[in-house]
């Protein structure tokens, strides 16, 4: 069962990455909105994966 993976998202990095960086400076808000600005995108673009998890 050899699966093809969906081409990694970009976007989808981009947040990961902002999250992270947010938590790093304990900005719990902005954290809190790329969370919630990547949940909305991956709703929208459910045939992807993200680069990270």
């Amino acid at each position: 069962m050899n699966e093809e993976q969906p081409p990694i998202c970009q976007e989808c990095d981009d947040l990961v990455t902002a999250e992270r960086a947010a938590r790093i400076a304990h900005d719990h808000s902005a954290a809190t909105d790329a969370r919630v600005l990547l949940r909305r995108h991956q709703r929208h673009s459910p045939d992807h994966r993200p680069a990270r998890d």
